[in-house]
């Protein structure tokens, strides 16, 4: 079994569920990114929801990544129950895939319908980023899951820089970026 970092993008939420992580075997380390308090070594600007947050970590830490990666939003547990098992279990998935979903899986086409039409997808800065799509995305809700050091690896840090300079000009990335995920994270999109 490899070792876990766990990445919080926070905006305003309660983070104290984290505390129960501390003792897990596998934790290497937490980090919670604060996005609207700006006192922390680890505050970021309030642009680009959590997809900014994640790509931000994974530029600043490229070189020093565990053997996965969680990325979770500052409340992964809401009122619509979308993680796949209890939080307690959070960290304990399977690690046998690149990606792993930790919520609930919904299905967009390239447009964002059914449930976010006119998302415009086809027409976002990010389609330089990926290829050949499936005209049906498959995503986890929420944008909370692991991801392997090798699949990151799969492009280089210029590739995440790139990336990341994105979120200043492109409002709705971080709802563009959510459904693609799990195919930036493969290696056929190098």
């Amino acid at each position: 079994m490899g070792m876990i970092d766990l990445v919080v993008a926070r905006f305003n939420e309660d983070v104290g569920w984290v505390e129960q992580f501390k003792t897990h075997p596998l934790l290497r380390k937490t980090l919670v990114y604060e996005k609207q308090k700006q006192d922390s070594e680890l505050s970021l600007p309030n642009i680009g929801r959590e997809a900014h947050t994640y790509v931000h970590h994974i530029v600043a830490n490229y070189d020093d990544l565990a053997d996965y990666t969680v990325f979770v939003q500052g409340t992964p547990v809401d009122s619509h129950n979308w993680l796949l098992g209890p939080l307690p279990e959070l960290l304990d998935f399977q690690q046998d895939q690149d990606f792993v979903p930790l919520t609930k899986t919904f299905v967009s086409d390239l447009d964002g319908s059914p449930n976010h039409p006119g998302l415009g997808l086809v027409r976002s800065p990010l389609m330089n980023y990926v290829q050949n799509l499936p005209t049906e995305l498959r995503f986890p809700i929420g944008a909370q899951f692991a991801v392997k050091r090798d699949a990151i690896h799969y492009h280089d840090k210029q590739f995440y820089e790139s990336l990341l300079s994105e979120f200043d000009s492109a409002a709705m990335l971080p709802w563009q970026i959510e459904r693609v995920w799990p195919y930036i994270f493969q290696k056929s999109n190098d």
